[in-house]
């Protein structure tokens, strides 16, 4: 289950964030699933159970006045174990 969902910038700075209930209530067309195990909003969370593969359409206003720069996202699971992807390399 991912509970937190962040972009963040060169220095670490939060952007965007996304809290359990803003992850439970994505709409299902903004994820676009291209594997056998599908990831889904649940009712507290984000579901990606393991092995998932999919791309997240991220909506928010904040994204599309973003000035040009490096910038990550920070994905935290339940267990509190975060991971990091430099979104230039996507």
């Amino acid at each position: 289950w991912i509970i937190g969902l962040e972009v963040l910038d060169a220095k670490g700075q939060s952007v965007l964030s996304l809290t359990p209930t803003d992850l439970a209530r994505m709409k299902e067309e903004s994820i676009s699933n291209y594997y056998v195990a599908k990831v889904k909003p649940g009712q507290h969370s984000l579901v990606v159970p393991l092995g998932a593969k999919a791309r997240l359409s991220l909506e928010d206003p904040v994204l599309q006045d973003l000035p040009a720069g490096t910038y990550s996202l920070k994905l935290t699971d339940i267990s509190g174990a975060s991971w990091e992807e430099d979104l230039s390399k996507l």
